[in-house]
């Protein structure tokens, strides 16, 4: 039964930061599987033209310089000013006649938006703070401490030492680590960033199997023995709807030798989610969105070097739920099956135990002890 109380229900993402955005696209989804009617809106589409269209830029210089990324999220700021004012009276003249009764905000960035336009506007809706990274991420740093009306609710929380609830991402249970193949799963986010092509060269002269996500066609090489390849379309951006006028998942492609990349996103989940599912691990920086993966298909999280003080903060809960390890201590244990079976005993059964945040939002009771 739906709960009426929030039947129509705006998911409010960032194109630049995948972490929130492809969790926002799963929760869009299932929402309406249930029969609700949600929307994801992205905010990058409030910029004018010319302003966004430098975004892929910025994209290839923090690939390439892993340490200027780090720096630039240290420095990030109120994006207010750089909006397009009319697109965005646009959006909140909109929205005052669409009659939504629940936004749910995983980007910071949306926030001084709604204590300009929200507080005055949209008095009969409810605004939800969806934090995916177990401590506030950079956007949420302009959160004001006045009363804005806004919820927030922790996926993940390192503050309390536990996990609130999970987000699945398919109905099936987890894989049992025996049935599951002996690769890993090794990637740098959504922008590729990160020490994992570091990761890549220890394993493969192990032999290894590993599936690894390239950042460009040309840092592909599968033609060498026990390596599997897979590219995000560079073509998509989060912020572009496709022909059916919906945000989708990244559009992924296996890379062939010598075969043109054939880029395709299915409307359940996201095409990554799967390979590591039936992996033995994630190997990545400590994003959320793999936090999200991990926990929903119990492959252990091997962690590579953060982005920023927030990834920090989710490696070390689920090392201290033993959740996953640090690339570090799997080195030293001579990279150990051992322990990451035992993360994923873990993982299963706090699966199993945690509630899950569709099911809570949806039952009006549960829904109104998360927005107590």
């Amino acid at each position: 039964m739906i709960n009426t109380t929030f039947n129509k229900i705006k998911i409010l993402c960032s194109g630049v930061a995948l972490g929130v955005y492809i969790p926002g696209v799963s929760l869009c989804y299932q929402l309406r599987k249930l029969g609700y009617e949600a929307e994801v809106v992205v905010l990058e589409n409030l910029l004018p033209d010319a302003v966004r269209d430098k975004i892929p830029e910025t994209k290839n210089v923090f690939h390439s310089n892993f340490r200027l990324a780090q720096m630039g999220q240290k420095i990030a700021r109120d994006i207010t000013p750089s909006l397009d004012k009319e697109k965005t009276e646009q959006l909140f003249f909109q929205w005052e006649n669409d009659h939504t009764t629940l936004y749910v905000l995983l980007s910071g960035f949306w926030l001084p938006l709604f204590e300009n336009y929200g507080v005055q506007h949209l008095l009969d809706s409810r605004v939800m703070i969806l934090h995916v990274d177990s401590v506030p991420s950079p956007s949420w740093k302009f959160l004001q401490k006045k009363e804005s009306g806004a919820y927030p609710v922790f996926l993940f929380d390192y503050q309390s030492h536990k996990l609130n609830f999970k987000l699945k991402v398919t109905e099936q249970s987890p894989l049992p680590f025996e049935q599951r193949e002996n690769r890993f799963l090794i990637h740098g986010g959504g922008w590729g960033m990160g020490t994992y092509r570091n990761a890549v060269s220890t394993l493969e002269h192990r032999g290894a199997g590993l599936d690894i996500v390239a950042y460009s066609e040309n840092e592909a090489f599968p033609d060498k023995a026990g390596e599997r390849y897979y590219l995000v379309d560079p073509d998509w951006h989060p912020w572009v709807k496709n022909h059916e006028n919906e945000h989708t998942f990244p559009p992924v492609s296996s890379i062939e030798y010598k075969v043109k990349p054939q880029f395709y996103s299915r409307a359940e989940y996201h095409e990554l989610y799967y390979v590591g599912a039936c992996n033995k691990a994630i190997i990545s920086k400590p994003g959320g969105s793999t936090l999200v993966d991990s926990l929903a298909s119990a492959t252990p999280f091997v962690f590579l070097d953060s982005w920023g003080q927030h990834e920090d903060f989710n490696a070390a809960l689920w090392i201290e739920m033993g959740l996953g390890i640090t690339f570090q201590t799997w080195e030293k244990s001579d990279f150990s099956d051992e322990l990451l079976k035992a993360c994923h005993s873990n993982l299963v059964k706090i699966w199993e135990s945690t509630p899950d945040f569709v099911t809570a939002l949806t039952n009006k009771k549960a829904t109104m002890r998360i927005l107590k």
